[in-house]
């Protein structure tokens, strides 16, 4: 699957050593959805584009990539396709100039493609549109085994790696624009591989019979579909790289199961740190590359704010410390060209990023504690077949547990089987829509017994394990009346601690410090973590990531006022001082460094642990264990 994938000790060369395009660790996306709404009189697409400033880019930015404008939701070609959908008001050959520039400047080229969405193919071809619950048909939405994929979508791929030959495409409107169908195609579809009609009960909505068996047989048309796409273009095209937006994420939690060659998705422009440190520990684990896009702006009353350079900084280092790839949505002009005064803004964000490069990109994360992001009950809640909306649960679990100072990992069902299950000393379980499958009960009753440690959190969570034979029992002393209902109890050669009120979900919109330290008092009862913040002086975030087989404690700054809905902009993110961290060693080392500047700190053996003193950190940091 992974035919570009970098093995592990190339991933160490020095800093200095040139990338290639095969590299997503930095970049820009650009896009504009072009639309025959917009007026182009003045200036049509193309007419404003200047050689100079993409070469200007390359080479203050300093990216591994750009990701460019081809086809947004609207439909339209933005470039000169012979697909039949170019927009007329195009100047030129826009595309052919920005494949010029960044192929002379060893760029890597990527085209913002929109899948799944297209109002002008579905406008043009009815039929090949969902019909929705109304019975009406959708103005955006393509029917995912319909004609679209073989009537534009694959030709114009293998148009842009044919005759642009450019690296790759980031296709959006993907897993979390596809709706369920019950176009009659669709429906005699599920009933020929079913067995199932339902045709005399249409349309199949929450609450009746074989409703969620008609959800997973329109996912499995989307699996299709991506599979169907991916597969025609990399048979003619196999060096093409191609990522669905957002696909086997934490919208699509589950194992990929199609050839793409990266994972990519695009954070919410508020609280985009909160939302990184989510999504990128969801993707870490799939064991293809991966990457996240932060908006540059957030909005306000539909008009753009831009995000201040410590504030991209931030949000950067909460997905390079997973050791994912980061790129900046700006948008472009209507006309097709760059907004050159905002990228000159972000220039030093390449400085910050590319010191970081040898000590995180590509890492993988050490099984420490994980937050269970269960496919099954994602599935039966979500409203839409990819949707994240309740996913807020886990949302809130992993921040919470992040803030409390513990290294956190996801994982989905998937990620459990085969005895995997046991490499991980905690599991914690949010509230649960609806419950989990019973091979997964039986698999956690297992772990527990085989000596591993549950935290179960929420009325209904508690309740189904409650029914299952876990233990209950009185609250620990530890806690006082302002705290929820919490149980630690023995089952088996394992713990189970159960904390009867849902906290993680009242954690996004009120973050509580005496949570966060209720959690870290209870997981310091139930295993001994590998890295722990002993002290500090403002908010960190710690990642075990481990790279070429040595050990990189990734260390994050999480101050400031990312999660306030009342904050737009920040001049300035305060460091985080007086830092002592344990961190659990084999043997004494000879050093502790803090890399990437290199700094000598002083530490404190004492019987396995490493207290290491660290003065301040500024944005990222990595610990760098010297033997």
């Amino acid at each position: 699957m992974n035919r570009s994938f970098v093995p592990s000790l190339i991933l160490l060369l020095s800093l200095t050593t040139l990338s290639t395009a095969q590299d997503r660790y930095f970049g820009f996306h650009f896009d504009f959805h072009a639309s025959p709404n917009i007026r182009y009189v003045e200036h049509p697409i193309g007419s404003t584009l200047k050689e100079e400033d993409i070469r200007e880019i390359c080479r203050k930015a300093n990216p591994d990539f750009l990701q460019i404008d081809c086809k947004g939701h609207p439909g339209w070609a933005s470039y000169p396709s012979g697909c039949g959908n170019r927009i007329p008001q195009i100047e030129g050959d826009p595309l052919a100039m920005w494949r010029k520039v960044t192929k002379e400047e060893g760029v890597g080229l990527y085209m913002h493609y929109s899948g799944v969405f297209d109002g002008k193919y579905v406008k043009e071809n009815p039929m090949d549109a969902v019909l929705l619950a109304d019975g009406t048909r959708s103005v955006q939405a393509t029917r995912t085994n319909g004609g679209y994929a073989d009537n534009l979508m694959i030709p114009q791929l293998k148009e842009l790696a044919g005759k642009y030959s450019v690296d790759g495409v980031w296709v959006d409107g993907e897993c979390w624009a596809a709706r369920s169908d019950f176009d009659s195609e669709t429906v005699e579809g599920f009933r020929r591989e079913t067995g199932i009609d339902v045709s005399g009960n249409l349309p199949v909505q929450r609450g009746m019979p074989y409703y969620n068996e008609y959800r997973d047989y329109c996912r499995n048309l989307f699996r299709r579909y991506i599979n169907h796409y991916t597969d025609a273009v990399h048979s003619e095209y196999p060096s093409f790289r191609i990522a669905s937006n957002w696909a086997f994420s934490d919208h699509m939690p589950e194992k990929v199961c199609a050839d793409v060659d990266f994972i990519s998705g695009d954070l919410s422009p508020q609280d985009s740190y909160w939302r990184a440190r989510f999504s990128g520990r969801a993707m870490e684990k799939q064991g293809v590359p991966w990457d996240l896009m932060a908006w540059g702006f957030r909005s306000i009353d539909r008009k753009h704010v831009y995000k201040t350079l410590p504030q991209m900084i931030q949000e950067a280092s909460a997905v390079i410390s997973l050791g994912g790839g980061f790129q900046v949505y700006i948008c472009q002009m209507y006309d097709g060209s760059p907004r050159m005064d905002r990228l000159r803004d972000l220039y030093p964000l390449s400085d910050f990023m590319q010191k970081r490069r040898e000590w995180c990109f590509q890492g993988h994360m050490e099984p420490q504690v994980a937050v269970l992001l269960s496919t099954f009950d994602r599935y039966r809640e979500a409203s839409e077949l990819f949707s994240r909306d309740g996913g807020e649960r886990a949302i809130g679990m992993v921040n919470l547990l992040c803030d409390a100072g513990h290294s956190v990992s996801i994982v989905s069902e998937h990620d459990l089987v085969d005895g995997k299950i046991d490499s991980y000393p905690v599991i914690v379980i949010p509230e649960l829509y609806e419950g989990l499958e019973r091979s997964t009960l039986n698999m956690l009753k297992d772990y527990v017994r085989n000596g591993g440690s549950l935290i179960l959190n929420g009325p209904n969570t508690c309740g189904i394990f409650t029914s299952e034979g876990f233990p209950q029992g009185e609250a620990v002393e530890l806690l006082n009346e302002n705290c929820p209902e919490i149980t630690v109890r023995q089952f088996g050669e394992g713990k189970v601690a159960a904390v009867s009120t849902d906290v993680a979900t009242g954690y996004l919109t009120y973050v509580q410090s005496r949570i966060a330290d209720l959690f870290d008092t209870v997981l310091g009862q139930m295993y001994d973590p590998r890295i722990h913040i002993e002290s500090s002086r403002g908010m960190l975030e710690i990642v075990d990531l481990w790279k070429g087989g040595r050990m990189l404690p990734q260390i994050v700054n999480t101050n400031g006022l990312h999660h306030s809905s009342n904050s737009l902009t920040e001049k300035s993110i305060s460091p985080v001082v007086d830092i002592v961290l344990k961190v659990r060693l084999d043997r004494k080392p000879s050093g502790i460094r803090l890399q990437p500047d290199g700094t000598d700190l002083d530490f404190r053996w004492d019987d396995g642990y490493a207290y290491v003193n660290i003065p301040r950190v500024d944005y990222h940091a990595v610990l760098e264990v010297v033997e």
